[in-house]
Formats: C-alpha cells, sequence, structure tokens
C-alpha cells in the first residue's frame, strides 16, 4: 500500500470518525437555530437523521413542471450588502414535454417583487404568488422557449439559510444554502432536483470582493467601484446546488493531477484573510484525497471546470455545491 492511498484512508477514517463523535456529542447543525414556519412539516432527512425540518409548502412543486425540461440558466445579480438587497435578471431557456401548455410554471419567493417578464420577447400576464410563478401561454409555443425576468427584494432566510447577508470581523460575507428547496429564494427557476441546466451567472458587488459561484471563471471586470465575475457552468446543474460566495476574500491555488485521465484540475481556495496559513496548511492534502477517491470510486466528474472551497458562516460542516 502506498503512503498516498494511506494518506487517504486514514483522511477519510478521521473524517468518519469526527463526524459520528459530532453527531453524538452536538458539534452538528442538529441544534442549530433554524428559522420555519409554525406549521412545520418533518422533511425526510428530519425524520432519518435528526435533521432541522424544513418547510416545504404541500404545492411547491404543480404538475406541469415535470413537464417542463429547463435547459439553460442565465443569471444576473447585482448584491447590495449594506440594504441586504438583491436584485436580479434571469433568462431561462427550456422546451416542453407537453405539446400543448396552457401556463409555464416556475418557483420564484414573492417578497422577491418581478419588475418585468416576457415570454419569447412578448410581455404576456402571470401571477405571481407564494412560492409560485405562473406564466400565461397565449400564443403558439415554439419548440424552445426564452422567460426573461427581472426582479429585486431582500431574499427571506429559512431552511438552513438560504440566502444570507452575514458578517465577520466587520466584513460582509455573502453565501446560499439552498437545499433542498430554497433556491426560488433568490432566483426564480424549475426547483425539481432532477432537471438539470447548464448555467451562466454573474455576480455584481462592492470592487473590494471577490464573487465566486460554480463552473469556470470566464472574466472578471471593474466598473464604477463595482465588480462583476462571470461563471460558466458546462455540466448540468440542479437548482439546489447552485451557489454563490462574496467577500473580501484572498485566493490560492493547487492542482490534482489525474492518473486516470492525465488531465489537471485546478483547486482554487477562497479564505478570509486572518485564516490565510492556515488555509494553506489544513488543505494541503486535498489533492491526494482526490487521488484516493478517483482509485476507489472513479475519476472526479468536473474535470473540465475545478474543485473549489470557499469558507463561509456556518459553523458545522459543509455543502456539496457542484465544483
Amino acid at each position: 500500500m502506498t503512503s498516498k492511498t494511506m494518506t487517504g484512508i486514514l483522511s477519510l477514517s478521521t473524517f468518519i470518525i469526527f463526524f459520528v463523535l459530532g453527531w453524538k456529542y452536538g458539534f452538528s447543525p442538529v441544534k442549530s437555530s433554524i428559522e420555519t414556519a409554525s406549521h412545520n412539516v418533518e422533511s425526510v432527512r428530519h425524520q432519518l437523521m435528526g435533521l432541522p425540518s424544513v418547510y416545504t409548502p404541500p404545492d411547491y412543486i404543480s404538475d406541469n413542471q415535470y413537464n417542463t425540461d429547463i435547459l439553460h440558466y442565465d443569471l444576473s445579480l447585482e448584491l447590495y450588502p449594506d440594504k441586504k438587497h438583491l436584485s436580479g435578471n434571469a433568462i431561462i431557456s427550456g422546451v416542453f414535454k407537453d405539446t400543448s401548455p396552457s401556463r409555464l410554471d416556475l418557483n420564484l419567493y414573492d417578497n422577491m417583487k418581478i419588475t418585468s417578464l416576457s415570454l419569447n420577447e412578448r410581455e404576456v400576464p402571470f401571477v405571481h404568488e407564494g412560492t409560485r410563478l405562473s406564466i400565461n401561454i397565449t400564443d403558439e409555443i415554439p419548440d424552445t422557449f426564452v422567460v426573461n425576468i427581472k426582479y429585486e427584494g431582500k431574499p427571506k432566510r429559512i431552511g438552513l439559510s438560504a440566502f444570507a447577508f452575514g458578517e465577520i470581523n466587520g466584513r460582509s460575507v455573502i453565501y446560499n444554502l439552498s437545499e433542498p428547496t430554497f433556491a426560488s429564494t433568490w432566483f426564480p427557476c424549475n426547483d425539481l432536483p432532477d432537471d438539470k441546466a447548464l448555467m451562466d451567472i454573474s455576480i455584481t458587488n462592492e470592487s473590494l470582493y471577490t464573487s465566486v459561484s460554480n463552473g469556470i471563471l470566464i472574466s472578471e471586470t471593474v466598473n464604477g467601484g463595482r465588480k462583476t465575475a462571470h461563471w460558466k457552468v458546462v455540466y448540468p446543474i440542479s437548482t439546489y446546488l447552485i451557489s454563490i460566495y462574496s467577500s473580501e476574500y484572498v485566493n490560492f491555488t493547487d492542482y490534482y493531477y489525474s492518473d486516470l485521465t492525465k488531465d489537471s484540475l485546478p483547486i482554487e481556495y477562497y479564505v478570509f484573510p486572518e485564516h490565510l496559513e492556515n488555509a494553506k496548511k489544513d488543505f494541503a492534502e486535498h489533492p491526494q484525497m482526490m487521488e484516493f477517491f478517483a482509485s476507489a470510486f472513479g475519476e472526479y466528474p468536473f474535470m473540465k471546470e475545478k474543485y473549489g472551497v470557499a469558507e463561509f458562516l456556518w459553523q458545522f460542516g459543509a455543502m456539496e455545491h457542484q465544483t
């Protein structure tokens, strides 16, 4: 057995031991305070694992959402941390499995106010109540539809955070935890985990902040004291795995070299400045861990993108956001 394999086994064993002990002795998020409705229902994870229950309205998904196949999300987000405010523009492309739909249903919490909406470049009637956005279809729909939605508001805190404007040591930290059904607290979507789509996302914040998301960083531009980061996802992604992080991060990079494909993968770290030196030590074994997991379970499935780690304000673990 090689030293690298032994390192991987020890690292995995350490994680399992810590996880079990933490669950038993209170290090887990079980004891965290979760903002939920008074008529909360028990989720499957709550029943099986004792996790905090999260409230999903029983009519959150309509029948015709299962007949919608989203192909691409193009999201543009303007973040205003002082006001805890978000302005967004979502351009959503998709197809209908049903050839004669009467409406297009999406999810978006109604505290996010829609300022304009068009379907295939035409304004159309819509109803936005609760967590449902219903768009009337008044004309014959071509094979592919494009809905353009502009919206704004303060995202609702629900579940394990949904979308959060937080702070650490006087610095703004913006992040999301959308699982299982809270992506629609901050962008309109067909919030079904099996309706995966490609995505472009542009995040704009004050120029001192670094904004991180899934996929590949295409560009960073500064204009008038505000900085925009454009990220592109080339592997289909579920809505609950779409994530953003925006703070005064320091970035450093490592690489994983695949023995299976002979490709290299950037491992990108975004950490708070005061944690930089410790982070370099704590994360130094990640390439060896990835090598072990690849040999045991198969290659990392997102080799054309990255493996990314970003610090945020959840002290009890992490989230498996794609790349």
